[in-house]
């Protein structure tokens, strides 16, 4: 690789700190936001599971890359407590994620008083709304069924009097998807 594309793949990789002044303020936000980006990072980087799920070696070389990447990306406090783990946790990509989401990711119930409470203002953009609340769903209710979660918000956290809600509840029925709602 020349050297100002490995300059480059190393600038796109995001970087957690586990210190809130470093990581603007909301640490479980911000932990959340940086594994999606790793992870995005990930994959620019080539660093994809194997086709061959059976390939005991191909498996054991992606998941050294990935913690590799991964411990690498962590700095002060977060590097930290990755490097107070057990040598066997150390290496494994979940057990390391895990541990890091236990110290620094989104409170399960802080994340569905957010899920809850959100409202969309008039002036919102009814996807950036709905990407919101499918973060804070996805930290409290993983395996919830996300579509009827998110239909339900969505009608509870439209303005009031706003032609939009009216027209959703018009249509609101078990068989009306999130996708039709949106198109109203």
């Amino acid at each position: 690789m020349p050297k100002n594309e490995s300059t480059e793949h190393s600038n796109l990789c995001p970087k957690f700190r586990g210190v809130p002044e470093s990581d603007r303020g909301d640490t479980g936000k911000s932990f959340e936001i940086f594994l999606r980006r790793f992870e995005t990072y990930l994959e620019i980087k080539g660093v994809i599971p194997p086709v061959n799920p059976d390939d005991a070696e191909a498996l054991q070389r992606y998941e050294r890359k990935r913690v590799g990447l991964l411990k690498a990306a962590l700095k002060d406090q977060a590097a930290a407590l990755v490097y107070s783990l057990p040598q066997e946790a150390q290496v494994c990509y979940e057990k390391v994620t895990k541990a890091l989401r236990m110290a620094y990711g989104l409170d399960p119930l802080e994340a569905y008083n957010r899920f809850k409470g959100r409202k969309m203002s008039v002036n919102d953009n009814v996807d950036s709304h709905i990407a919101l609340l499918r973060h804070d769903l996805a930290c409290c209710l993983p395996t919830a069924s996300q579509e009827a979660l998110l239909k339900l918000q969505l009608l509870s956290g439209l303005p009031s009097g706003s032609n939009a809600k009216a027209q959703a509840l018009a249509k609101e029925s078990a068989t009306t998807t999130l996708s039709q709602l949106m198109e109203t």
